[in-house]
C-alpha cells in the first residue's frame, strides 16, 4: 500500500509500510500450486508470462541485502516478470472481502493518536499557493499522481477515490515484483482538505495504514502535501528485511513528493520540504 524533510521516524516494535500484524494462515507465492482447501485469497495465480522489467524501474542497489530481500519473497505473493492486468484482477478479486490486518482503522485520519508498537512516517512538501494550486493538487491526487514513479505500479491507476475501494501496489525490487493489497478505508474531501487513506489487506509485505493529504492553509495561504503512515512487518521472516523495507519507504516518500510537485508546477515554494 514517509517525514521531517526525507523520512522521519518513530520506532515501534518493529517494521514500517513500504511496500503488518501476523497472519492467520501462509500464503502461497503467486504462480505455484496452492495447499488443498486453502482459501481464495491465499490461491496461487496462473503463472507469469516472462518480461523483463525496464531499466529504470530497478530498485536501490544495497547488495548486503539482496540475500535477505530473497529470502523475504519466498513468503509473499511474488512474481519475476511484471503481473498482467488480468491476473492483478484475479488478485484483487481475492483480496477485497478480507480485513484489514491492523489495529486503529481510521487512526490516521486525523493523526493524533496511533496505535502503539508501529513505527510512525511523516513526509509533506509544499505545493505553491493560492486555491489553484490546492485544484491542481486535488486533480492530482485522483489520479493518483503520487504514485507515477518507475519502479512501482499502482494498479488499477483510474480507482476511484471511495471508501472500500481495493487497489495493487507492486513495486519492482532486487529481481522481482511483490503484490500488495490495500483499501481504502476513509476519504477526506473539505474545502480546504483532500486526501484519503488506505489500509494493508492480507496480502502485503506489511501490516497498518497511509493517509496521503493536500491541505490549504488558511493563514499562510499555502498548500501542502503530506504522507502520514504506520505500519510494521507482517511475518516474523519480515524483520529480517526491515532494512530494506526502510529504503523502499523513504524512496517511495522522496519519489511521491516529486511527482506531486511536478504535476502542480507552482512557483515560490513548490518543492520545499518541510
Amino acid at each position: 500500500m514517509i517525514a521531517q524533510d526525507d523520512c522521519a521516524a518513530s520506532q515501534g516494535a518493529a517494521g514500517a509500510m513500504g511496500s503488518s500484524a501476523p497472519r492467520s494462515k501462509p500464503r502461497s507465492r503467486l504462480g505455484s500450486q496452492a495447499p488443498a482447501g486453502e482459501s481464495a485469497a491465499a490461491s496461487a495465480a496462473p503463472a507469469f508470462k516472462r518480461r523483463r522489467p525496464p531499466q529504470a524501474a530497478t530498485a536501490p542497489s544495497e547488495e548486503g541485502f539482496c540475500l535477505v530481500s530473497a529470502l523475504f519473497a519466498l513468503a509473499e505473493p511474488f512474481a519475476f516478470t511484471e503481473p498482467t492486468a488480468a491476473q492483478l484482477d484475479e488478485f484483487l478479486a481475492a483480496q477485497a472481502p478480507l480485513p484489514v490486518t491492523y489495529e486503529g482503522q481510521g487512526a490516521t485520519r486525523d493523526g493524533v493518536a496511533l496505535p502503539s508498537r508501529y513505527t510512525v512516517d511523516r513526509a509533506r512538501v509544499r505545493l505553491g499557493r493560492g486555491r489553484a494550486a490546492f485544484e491542481r493538487a486535488v486533480a492530482a491526487m485522483k489520479r493518483w499522481t503520487m504514485f507515477a514513479m518507475p519502479w512501482l505500479r499502482l494498479y488499477p491507476d483510474d480507482t476511484p477515490l471511495e471508501v472500500g475501494r481495493v487497489v495493487a501496489i507492486v513495486p519492482w525490487h532486487f529481481g522481482f515484483w511483490s503484490l500488495n493489497a490495500c483499501r481504502i478505508v476513509y476519504v477526506i474531501a473539505e474545502e480546504r482538505r483532500f486526501g484519503f487513506g488506505y489500509g494493508t489487506l492480507p496480502s502485503h509485505v506489511e501490516s497498518g495504514e497511509e493517509r496521503f493529504l493536500i491541505e490549504w492553509d488558511a493563514t499562510s495561504d499555502e498548500t501542502r502535501y503530506e504522507i502520514l503512515a504506520f505500519s510494521r512487518p507482517a511475518l516474523a521472516l519480515a524483520q529480517l528485511a526491515y532494512p530494506v523495507t526502510r529504503l523502499f519507504q523513504k524512496r517511495f516518500a522522496a519519489d511521491s513528493r516529486r511527482a506531486m510537485v511536478a504535476a502542480v508546477k507552482s512557483d515560490g515554494l513548490a518543492g520545499v520540504s518541510a
